[in-house]
């Protein structure tokens, strides 16, 4: 997220979907030394990430562990990480409840001209690579969302996808809706990025990568 300063604290972020009934999966940050702790409280399967205000795209260096299953592997992947990252000064983990489903990605914006917008689209790294989305302007209600899902070209895969249930498009529409109202209602917040937004079934997961 991004606003009058350059990136809001992971933290202050999920508070943020907190009060607008945005669902994350549960999480710990903790630094290099704290992190088993941390797992403990946390649960495996789970996703190792770096946390740092140097780093805005954690996948592309390599700061995304995802299907840790126990303390063995989470200390192999915190190794690596600290090996390959150990130039990056402001450094902390977070281990967070790993969850499978569809990959997608919400977002909104504050246009110049048209004002606050939210995006809806395929997620993960295809996002960049497809540019499957749609967009309106917010607030939305639940109908212009419902529209959004299935506007993308991609919509089918929410029917049930390599032994995924469907997705609930009402639940994802409600996720959207309160996403929309988010943006609208914060001024001092000029983009938010959510991808993915991980759906399976009734279940929707903001997850930060």
């Amino acid at each position: 997220m991004a606003g009058g300063r350059a990136l809001m604290d992971v933290d202050e972020a999920f508070r943020l979907l907190e009060r607008y009934g945005i669902p994350y999966p549960r999480y710990a940050i903790a630094s290099a030394d704290e992190v088993e702790r941390a797992a403990e409280d946390v649960g495996y399967p789970l996703v190792l990430k770096l946390v740092s205000r140097e780093v805005v795209h954690k996948s592309d260096v390599g700061g995304v562990v995802t299907g840790i299953r126990g303390p063995e592997e989470l200390r192999a992947a915190l190794a690596e990480m600290e090996r390959r990252l150990g130039h990056v000064r402001d450094r902390r983990y977070m281990v967070q409840r790993m969850v499978r489903g569809v990959e997608l990605a919400a977002g909104g914006l504050r246009d110049r001209v048209f004002g606050p917008v939210v995006m809806f689209g395929l997620g993960g790294i295809l996002i960049e690579l497809y540019r499957d989305v749609s967009f309106r302007l917010a607030p939305i209600d639940r109908r212009e969302a419902l529209e959004m899902i299935g506007e993308i070209r991609a919509s089918r895969i929410l029917d049930g996808y390599r032994g995924l249930p469907p997705v609930d498009r009402e639940r994802l529409a409600d996720v959207l809706v309160s996403l929309s109202r988010l943006i609208a209602e914060n001024e001092e917040i000029a983009e938010i990025d959510i991808n993915p937004l991980i759906c399976s079934g009734d279940e929707v997961y903001a997850v930060d990568r």
